[in-house]
């Protein structure tokens, strides 16, 4: 049926691989060596479950007992409590075929998910996503009768690059998409960090490390202007400073490291596509601000301190995180907040031990201030989902 032709567009969030949308021969995903790999995966369970509900039909034949007898019955699956509702999921559509769907709630919680839908592109290195536009600040939402109102969602679209023009940071990763549905989402009434977080940054300048190709911080970006454009004068708006290194600035000494020489120009070519003018692209090197003791020189001095800072799948390998962490801590102002997203990867190999976790990174934060760990569970096409956690870094003194 045309509900299954959709699903076969679709790919699974394994641990330690990136998403992509790989089925499509039109799509085709430059890998960690940048060797094009083209798969065809089978229908997945949640694009199936959030497919059939569109369409308003069964998945199919059910078997059950009645009286003693088992018969085939069409039933409409029990869909879970977190999953958007069908009027919900029509609107993040928008009219648009879907690729895949994303969710992210928090750990143990059955209240409604976070959803960001990814869309059909004719373009095989750009990817377009939806992102449902946020409820007014201080409530408002609703129409003369009482109903929700229903906005249009926000759509941000960024291209990739291949692992030799962008390295690493020219894929988009799962916890970026995960992170962009968190940043365009308002704190519900219950205030938990994981009913959204763009609250937490109107009216500040915000730094986000790491922006690889930029989908996090365009996606707060974009919803940020949508809102302050909503209000008299423009007020509480988001200032976006979206920063990662390449080929410009880098000392002779670190030649072997892995410099993507094609990313900062993509990037700030994906800030342009999506007409962001509250937006400013950086270079930046993690390594500038470690210690003399680890580097032989001198550390860096920030441009500037921020009120806010995120960043989104960026712990790796924990030979980073004292860059990582020396570089957050130099540019967050006292009093400021720091919020990266990790996403919970099962490693395995003889590398398995040069590999970090989210409990790696909150040891590394520990000397700068508070920090506090958020439980999450993201699901990237399948209903069981996986562990992720934003941890938060309150860095001490006034704000």
């Amino acid at each position: 049926g045309r509900g299954a032709a959709v699903a076969l567009f679709c790919v699974a969030a394994l641990p330690g691989r990136p998403l992509r949308p790989e089925a499509s021969p039109l799509r085709r995903l430059p890998f960690a060596l940048g060797a094009p790999r083209p798969l065809l995966p089978p229908p997945l369970p949640l694009q199936c479950a959030l497919l059939a509900r569109l369409a308003g039909r069964s998945l199919g034949p059910v078997a059950r007992r009645s009286g003693g007898e088992v018969e085939g019955q069409a039933e409409r699956p029990r869909s879970p409590a977190w999953l958007p509702s069908e009027d919900e999921l029509r609107a993040l559509a928008d009219g648009q075929k879907t690729v895949c769907f994303y969710c992210l709630r928090e750990e143990g919680d059955s209240g409604k998910a976070l959803c960001a839908c990814e869309v059909m592109t004719e373009e095989s290195s750009t990817r377009a996503f939806h992102f449902a536009a946020p409820a007014p600040a201080g409530g408002g939402g609703e129409d003369e009768g009482g109903a929700a109102r229903v906005s249009r969602p926000r759509r941000v679209q960024v291209r990739e690059l291949s692992f030799s023009e962008g390295k690493l940071g020219g894929h988009l990763w799962d916890g970026g998409v995960l992170m962009a549905a968190w940043l365009c989402a308002r704190r519900g009434r219950s205030g938990a960090i994981a009913t959204g977080g763009l609250d937490l940054f109107e009216g500040h300048r915000v730094l986000e490390l790491g922006a690889g190709v930029g989908l996090a911080g365009l996606a707060l970006a974009s919803a940020a202007a949508a809102s302050a454009g909503e209000k008299e004068g423009g007020a509480r708006g988001v200032e976006l400073v979206v920063t990662d290194f390449g080929a410009e600035e880098v000392p002779p000494d670190d030649s072997g490291r892995l410099i993507p020489p094609g990313l900062l120009r993509v990037l700030r070519e994906n800030v342009e596509a999506n007409g962001l003018g509250n937006v400013e692209v950086r270079h930046l090197d993690w390594h500038d601000f470690l210690p003399q003791s680890a580097t032989g020189r001198a550390p860096a001095e920030p441009r500037e301190r921020f009120e806010r800072i995120i960043a989104a799948d960026v712990v790796y390998y924990t030979s980073d995180l004292p860059a990582l962490t020396a570089a957050l801590a130099a540019h967050l102002a006292p009093g400021g907040r720091a919020f990266v997203l990790v996403p919970g990867r099962v490693w395995t190999g003889p590398l398995a031990g040069e590999r970090a976790t989210a409990a790696d990174l909150i040891r590394a934060l520990q000397p700068f201030g508070e920090v506090r760990s958020h439980a999450l569970r993201g699901h990237c096409g399948d209903l069981e989902g996986s562990p992720a956690c934003i941890v938060e870094l309150v860095r001490e003194g006034a704000a």
